[in-house]
């Protein structure tokens, strides 16, 4: 890693894509500009509907987790209008994010000692919240999270703990 890792900005583009062929296009569009707007874009994820994207923004480029100012933002793809996502973010870092496989619920971590679930509809957020407390587990590192459809089992995980 570069000394100067500050220093690096990651801007959102968007190319197209041909299905059939396999090709990419010519034309590149920025939709965030890190040199311009200032940041960094992490981790973007689309809607499974493919209507929004999801990402995390950040002084630079480097694991957002470990930045306090990491907040996560949203694009309303149809129009490129950013979404206000206030509700999902607080004083502390928000980072590592998925989305239900429905669309309607995003899992994402924060420092705020919990991991959070939030509900998204298309009229906006909804306003119950759950929040998974994770002060009892600090010893543990959670990485990303996501929702599955039936449960992993590992028997001999948190033995000896």
């Amino acid at each position: 890693m570069p000394i100067d890792y500050q220093n690096l900005h990651y801007s959102l583009c968007k190319v197209d894509f041909d299905e059939a062929t396999g090709t990419f296009g010519e034309r590149i569009d920025t939709i965030y500009n890190a040199e311009r707007d200032g940041g960094s874009v992490s981790f973007p994820r689309l809607s499974p509907d493919g209507r929004y994207l999801l990402y995390t923004k950040a002084a630079c480029a480097t694991f957002p987790i470990w930045h306090k100012e990491a907040d996560l933002k949203m694009l309303r793809l149809s129009d490129g209008e950013e979404l206000d996502v206030k509700i999902l973010n607080s004083a502390e870092t928000e980072s590592y994010h998925s989305w239900s496989s429905n669309g309607r619920w995003i899992l994402f971590s924060s420092r705020r000692l919990t991991a959070a679930i939030q509900g998204f509809s298309l009229l906006g957020w909804m306003k119950r919240e759950t929040y998974i407390n994770l002060s009892c587990s600090l010893s543990l590192l959670l990485n990303i999270m996501c929702y599955v459809r039936s449960p992993i089992i590992f028997p001999n995980l948190l033995r000896g703990r």
